[in-house]
């Protein structure tokens, strides 16, 4: 007998739907389970396999939890605000509102045909206006007390879509879905001062039931590091201040590194004599994804800035200044110390062998910095409290407003590679932020640029 999957199949989904099967009961006194999958962007490709297949495995656990007397509540939901779909629309000269809604309309009769045991009494549409009122007020609640406020931070611009990418969608410098080049470009943005939380969100990772795998991957993906702030004078009258985690090693520093974003290039544009140079690099690295510039950067590059010179605070020496993209401006304050060679047992320093010069010895006793900071993936935080209203957080905002193609909203992570951290979305003019959970960035990269490295 063949088995006619058209007709059956359709039948049991029909009466499924019809009387709900997978509704969770309000008041149950059964157990509870929570059953949540990353609601879809509903674009108008439709599903794909990448939408399938976790939602396949939630489903299983669902139905397990249910015949094992849970009271299992499982909703759906489309996280429908993108650029994308703006997009389409200009393009197409429809309404955002009307091919939202026929996308909607689409994802949903393709997750019934897939059998899924969804509560369909519980389904989230971000753009309904009784969804987003909430989330403008957690976002006014969230400005009443400080951890929202605006700042202007480097982002990777797609120059087609016109709109800002997460760096793993960023792929050889285009963006993966259009295949445009990607830029580096300075945008104001929300931003939400997740550092004064980034402790809790470390520390309390011992009282969840994650696999150990994962939760090592969420504490690097967090990205704290213990470390000090030092201040370099230079030639050009300005102070340089770095973090670092090892202090001790000034007496060695030979050399530092600026981010092409520093400020102080711009500033320092009619006392450095190669300007045309360091213009030329800082052209160049606007090209590339934090990856190429971090995790995929083998073979560091940089440019010497002639005319500047910064000043060993411990050897009282000069010491050349160069612009280089592993250094990201993103992740502290965008300018790290050079050290040649780590200092061993007894404090002697040496060269390292492409830069020549006489051995150097220095005892570390007497040495004073300026205070001892904390890191959080790419940021600055103070460990103390009588610091903290001196170093707003520098954390990055998502950027893209759904799952994979939106716009304004870091790219959501995936179980497994991705521990996600709390991030929230930046908004175009006109429309109060939206928030929902995003991906952090790369600490354990950005903490070992950081310690500074070879040009």
């Amino acid at each position: 007998m063949d088995y006619d999957f058209s007709r059956i199949e359709k039948k049991w989904q029909d009466r499924w739907f019809s009387e709900n099967t997978g509704a969770a009961v309000t008041g149950s006194e059964k157990p509870k389970f929570y059953g949540l999958i990353e609601f879809p962007y509903p674009s108008g490709q439709g599903l794909h396999v990448g939408h399938a297949r976790p939602f396949t495995a939630m489903d299983i656990i669902c139905r397990k939890k249910r015949m094992e007397g849970y009271n299992v509540l499982f909703p759906i939901g489309f996280d429908a605000f993108g650029l994308p779909t703006e997009n389409y629309a200009i393009k197409n000269h429809i309404h955002p509102a009307v091919v939202t809604r026929e996308n909607i309309a689409n994802f949903t009769k393709q997750l019934k045909m897939l059998g899924y045991s969804f509560d369909w009494q519980r389904v989230v549409d971000t753009t309904d206006p009784d969804y987003y009122k909430w989330t403008q007020w957690i976002f006014r609640q969230l400005f009443k007390n400080d951890l929202a406020y605006k700042a202007t931070m480097p982002v990777n611009w797609c120059t087609s879509c016109k709109c800002v990418l997460a760096n793993e969608e960023v792929v050889d410098g285009v963006c993966e879905r259009c295949g445009s080049e990607v830029i580096r470009r300075e945008k104001s943005q929300w931003m939400l001062r997740i550092t004064r939380y980034a402790d809790r969100l470390i520390d309390d990772l011992d009282d969840v039931d994650f696999i150990e795998r994962v939760k090592i991957q969420q504490r690097n993906w967090i990205g704290r590091s213990d470390g000090t702030e030092l201040t370099f004078d230079t030639t050009a009258g300005d102070k340089l201040t770095v973090f670092t985690t090892r202090c001790d090693t000034l007496f060695g520093v030979t050399y530092m590194v600026l981010s092409p974003e520093h400020p102080y290039l711009e500033k320092w544009k009619d006392v450095i004599e190669n300007y045309d140079a360091v213009a030329a690099y800082r052209e160049e690295a606007a090209r590339k994804s934090d990856f190429e510039r971090s995790e995929l950067n083998k073979d560091k590059t940089g440019v010497v800035l002639q005319g500047v010179r910064a000043i060993n605070p411990a050897t009282k020496e000069e010491i050349p200044v160069f612009v280089s993209d592993y250094v990201l401006m993103s992740y502290g304050t965008g300018a790290v110390m050079g050290v040649p060679a780590r200092l061993g047992v007894r404090h002697q320093v040496r060269p390292a062998h492409h830069r020549g010069g006489p051995r150097r010895r220095h005892h570390q006793r007497g040495l004073h910095a300026q205070g001892r900071y904390r890191h959080h993936g790419q940021l600055r935080l103070p460990q103390r409290h009588d610091r903290e209203g001196s170093h707003p957080g520098h954390e990055k905002m998502g950027h893209r407003a759904g799952l994979r193609h939106h716009e304004d909203q870091l790219q959501a992570p995936r179980l497994g590679v991705q521990p996600p951290a709390l991030l929230g979305r930046a908004d175009p003019p006109g429309r109060v932020p939206l928030l929902r959970l995003g991906a952090g960035t790369r600490g354990a990269a950005a903490r070992a640029a950081a310690r500074g490295g070879e040009l």
